[in-house]
């Protein structure tokens, strides 16, 4: 028996294969226009969860630079502030050993504990900077008190707390956003009169030693020049704490490392094209804050690059 092919089955069909090249063609030109191989997810069911998971990981990479450029600025203002206040106490120790010089007159000395006076103040106003953002840089947690004023008795004291503020820059590593001003501005510890030991605040100490220089109390003014060196050496040590997990923020945020479009070109848009990896030779800061964070990184991302080639072949 002979089989009839009607002319309405004969169109059917090329009606179908005539959609079916079109719907091909038009998947090919928006595959050409944009550049990506995958468009939506039913273009390969099988691919796009690794896409997103793709995505989700750039995102949180992004989200870690973005903490670091915070860091950065954080901590860019940090250190002027310690290094201007470094300078000043450099020069009011200058003072202080040209005031235990026995051959000045008295009125040698009040114009030295005049000039050493507008030094305090600068110390005190560089202990109160703020940031961009209007916080308080040395008042732990309490960004929006001023960390150093004065109490009922017209001393100044720290109204800050302890806290430090810690902010992630990958899955397994965290960075000190801020130092309390009590590292910083130390309180010291003396002995009094009765030979008892007491604390003493860091701009009290100040304080006592333009007393003893307009008063000529060699004795204090010498007591002050050793509590000086103390009070430099709290300092020093906050700015070299600083310096030591502070340059890994600085480097990342100035070379752009964890910026996503030097890891993974194309594939974010879910793309064509295989992800390229800039790979990084050079120093990446100081300290062991940046070599482990190096490590962290690596890590955090090393199952991403085995996930590239298949979702974007080359």
């Amino acid at each position: 028996m002979v089989m009839k092919v009607s002319t309405s089955m004969f169109f059917d069909n090329a009606s179908k294969q005539l959609g079916s090249i079109q719907s091909s063609l038009a998947k090919t030109q928006t595959q050409l226009s944009t550049g990506k191989q995958i468009n939506r997810p039913s273009d390969a069911p099988d691919k796009s969860s690794l896409i997103t998971r793709l995505q989700s990981e750039m995102t949180r990479q992004a989200s870690y630079q973005s903490n670091l450029n915070a860091v950065n600025v954080r901590l860019q203002a940090e250190d002027t502030a310690l290094r201007n206040t470094s300078n000043v106490m450099y020069r009011f120790k200058e003072l202080a050993v040209q005031a235990a010089n026995d051959t000045l007159s008295t009125a040698d000395r009040n114009t030295l504990s005049f000039e050493m006076i507008q030094l305090r103040e600068q110390i005190l106003s560089m202990a109160n900077s703020q940031d961009s953002n209007g916080n308080y840089l040395f008042a732990g947690s309490r960004v929006a008190q001023q960390p150093f004023g004065e109490d009922a008795k017209g001393r100044v004291v720290y109204q800050g707390d302890q806290s430090r503020m810690l902010v992630p820059v990958g899955d397994n590593r965290q960075m000190n956003l801020n130092i309390p001003g009590s590292d910083v501005f130390v309180r010291l510890v003396r002995d009094d009169d009765k030979g008892n030991k007491i604390g003493v605040g860091f701009f009290q100490a100040l304080s006592d030693m333009v007393d003893a220089v307009k008063n000529t109390d060699r004795p204090n003014i010498q007591r002050g020049i050793k509590e000086l060196d103390r009070m430099q050496q709290g300092i020093s040590d906050a700015s070299g704490h600083r310096h030591e997990c502070g340059g890994l923020a600085r480097r990342r945020a100035r070379r752009d490392y964890l910026a996503p479009e030097n890891h993974f070109v194309g594939c974010a848009g879910l793309g064509l094209h295989r992800g390229h990896h800039q790979d990084e030779q050079r120093p990446v800061g100081l300290g062991g804050c940046a070599k482990q964070f190096r490590e962290d990184f690596k890590a955090n991302t090393f199952q991403l690059y085995k996930l590239i080639p298949q979702v974007c072949p080359a």
